[in-house]
């Protein structure tokens, strides 16, 4: 189980000026796919690698290697739409894999690797993940290689492993992925529980998602620094004469957000970004006040705070869509 909460060790950093978590969004477009048109035939489902050999103990080996699986996260009804996943599932009975929930000697070798897109707003990553019946992060539950359904569930065995059906059928000459079920209920310490569901995307498409690409300092910082080379001699100084103040100024802040949260129950066990139009507003305004208010008692020219304090606006214009336009 998890718990959502509003975590104010995150809020503290974004006044350390410069702080940013870039916010893109994640394009689709069609591939090109030749030959693959409903006007030369149908298509029943995702092409499968399948293979029957025979060993020489005499039973029969079968092998399943299933790619670019393109799978959707549907939250109680409702897809979600920043958060895709890509998983290739390779199967091989021909390799001794740990027991699970099927006898020993049914038990095939399993290897699921799942990477995941988080293109929602201000955290874009791509995160991977691999799971085996080697370290039984995968269990095997039921195998008819005769029906070609298979079911198993994976993921890390101390939390909710994620059940999974497939159907595989054969079509022509060649094996096909007609059917994949995946559903559980997540519960949370807090809140109501959530029903989470695995699909595969309708329709096949390429994904253009962004990759951080992690530096020694954040993209806000050279934007920040980019900003520092146009002030004055005498502006640079008078911030570095300020600098030593923003830990103090961050405990004032503090004070007034827990106070400010207080008063806003909406704000309990919510992520940030789900805050209301007017509470996010008003969430910003306590830092902007705060900042500006202590940069009038400083030596910085008018024209260098006014920079700053744009500077600050447009992140969290950026990473909170608070803009009031």
């Amino acid at each position: 189980m998890r718990v959502r909460s509003f975590t104010f060790g995150l809020v503290a950093t974004i006044l350390s000026i410069p702080v940013c978590l870039l916010a893109q969004d994640m394009r689709r477009s069609d591939p090109v796919e030749v030959g693959d048109n409903p006007l030369f035939g149908d298509r029943p489902g995702v092409w499968v690698y399948f293979k029957e050999e025979k060993l020489p103990e005499g039973r029969t080996r079968h092998l399943v290697e299933i790619s670019n699986l393109g799978i959707e996260m549907w939250i109680n009804g409702r897809r979600l739409d920043h958060a895709p996943d890509q998983w290739r599932i390779e199967i091989d009975d021909g390799k001794q894999g740990r027991p699970g929930l099927v006898p020993w000697e049914q038990a095939p070798w399993a290897n699921i690797r799942r990477i995941s897109f988080y293109g929602h707003k201000g955290f874009p990553a791509v995160v991977g993940f691999n799971y085996s019946t080697e370290d039984e992060t995968i269990r095997f539950k039921r195998l008819d290689w005769d029906k070609g359904e298979i079911e198993f569930e994976f993921g890390p065995p101390k939390e909710t492993m994620i059940p999974c059906e497939i159907k595989i059928q054969k079509w022509g000459a060649s094996y096909w992925l007609t059917n994949l079920k995946s559903a559980f209920t997540r519960k949370y310490l807090v809140g109501e529980p959530e029903r989470i569901e695995y699909r595969v995307t309708d329709y096949s498409y390429v994904l253009d998602a962004p990759f951080k690409m992690e530096g020694m300092q954040s993209a806000e910082t050279r934007q920040w620094d980019e900003m520092l080379k146009r002030f004055s001699s005498s502006d640079k100084k008078a911030w570095e004469a300020f600098k030593p103040k923003r830990d103090h100024l961050m405990k004032e802040i503090m004070l007034k957000v827990e106070k400010f949260s207080v008063q806003h129950p909406e704000m309990k066990g919510a992520w940030t970004k789900d805050f209301p139009p007017e509470t996010l507003i008003a969430f910003r305004e306590i830092f902007l006040s705060s900042y500006r208010n202590e940069l009038v008692k400083s030596k910085i020219s008018a024209q260098a705070q006014k920079n700053i304090m744009a500077h600050l606006t447009a992140y969290f214009d950026r990473a909170y869509s608070t803009s009031k336009d």
